[in-house]
């Protein structure tokens, strides 16, 4: 073959890989670039950077939802168990000396859940005594207390309440709380039908109010008044029968 030949060999074979190369989308040629290019993790720190990079937003969500799920788990399984309750509700603040009325409750208080540890839990809801302006100066902590108040009622779960007159009257009255009669567990002349008063009892006394003028009860929520399906709660039909056990020991112990 002459070198002429040869010559419009090469250029023929010039023309027809331009045409092919015209014929190929840029977008394909620049993936095909790519692919050439592209780097294969090998070690574990390069697939945990190529990892990371990817399913970074993933694994972070995941971690959150797996935290969540675990805080949940561990508060139901490790929060406290209590055998009663008593939900005091009163125009004086009695949290203030809720360290002293803790120490004189617990001995009449039994292990009702059977835990083998005995826990009272103790819930103070200060009320604004109409007579007295300084305990209705602060309208936003009143609505507050008057909405976790309310709150803790719609549970159904407490049975024991401490009142003085303006706490009875706002459960009883305004909420519609039904009291039980005492009279059927005590014939002390301290039983006023659905309230126990403690005015001149050694529980007052001990906690530093043994010359406390303003009339203070206890009272027991009617459990027959709940509805039937609430009435066969094992937890509830617990709470109660320990509350009234409790209530039974203070009133007998004067």
């Amino acid at each position: 073959m002459s070198s002429l030949d040869e010559y419009k060999k090469q250029q023929q074979e010039l023309m027809k890989a331009r045409r092919i190369k015209t014929t190929i989308p840029t977008s394909e040629l620049e993936r095909q670039d790519d692919s050439a290019a592209k780097i294969v993790p090998r070690t574990f720190k390069e697939k945990w950077i190529n990892y990371w990079y990817h399913y970074k937003l993933v694994t972070l969500a995941a971690v959150a939802g797996a935290a969540l799920v675990f805080s949940f788990v561990w508060s139901v399984t490790h929060a406290t168990k209590y055998d009663a309750s008593i939900s005091v509700v009163t125009s004086f603040p009695f949290e203030t000396i809720g360290e002293s009325l803790h120490r004189e409750l617990d001995p009449f208080l039994e292990d009702g859940n059977g835990d083998g540890k005995v826990n009272l839990l103790l819930a103070y809801y200060a009320l604004p005594d109409p007579d007295n302006p300084v305990t209705q100066s602060d309208a936003q902590a009143q609505m507050a207390q008057q909405m976790k108040l309310v709150a803790q009622l719609s549970l159904g779960e407490d049975f024991l309440f401490l009142v003085d007159d303006l706490g009875y009257e706002k459960l009883h009255g305004q909420y519609e709380l039904a009291f039980e009669d005492l009279s059927a567990y005590s014939d002390s002349d301290r039983v006023e039908g659905d309230k126990y008063r403690l005015n001149g009892t050694k529980l007052l006394a001990d906690i530093g109010l043994g010359d406390w003028e303003d009339p203070l009860y206890l009272c027991l929520s009617d459990f027959s008044a709940y509805d039937e399906r609430t009435q066969t709660k094992k937890d509830l039909i617990q709470l109660h029968d320990t509350s009234l056990s409790m209530l039974k020991a203070l009133m007998a112990a004067g």
